[in-house]
């Protein structure tokens, strides 16, 4: 008997956003702990590596509340901010992809909407 693999597809009322957290970290200096959630959804803790990174996707609610928010941790250093909220983020945008990127100086963030490439959003 040939097995079949059904592939879950995520289909969405609203848009479906996808966040990217990544580590650009100096190598050999220790791993980026980090913990994101939202209300309803808690994502766990993910211990990345210098170039690793950890992706979700999800749905924007209907009422448009949606806020993720994440807690890094790196050596002594430490910082929690929203990774997706949907007032400023959200709203009928049509973003692709929003990354946020841990990197020895700060927190830089990306979207694919935006026309720089990447700007520095937070110090340690």
């Amino acid at each position: 008997n040939p097995t079949i693999r059904v592939q879950s597809i995520k289909i969405c009322v609203t848009h479906l956003y996808r966040v990217l957290i990544a580590s650009e970290l100096p190598p050999n200096s220790g791993q980026l702990k980090a913990h994101c959630a939202s209300k309803d959804d808690d994502l766990g803790i993910h211990y990345l590596d210098p170039d690793q990174s950890f992706l979700w996707k999800f749905c924007e609610d209907y009422w448009r509340r949606t806020l993720y928010f994440c807690h890094f941790w790196w050596g002594q250093r430490q910082i929690s901010f929203d990774a997706f909220n949907s007032e400023t983020q959200g709203g009928g945008r049509v973003l692709n992809l929003i990354g946020w990127y841990a990197k020895e100086d700060g927190i830089y963030y990306y979207d694919d909407d935006s026309p720089i490439p990447m700007t520095k959003k937070y110090d340690w």
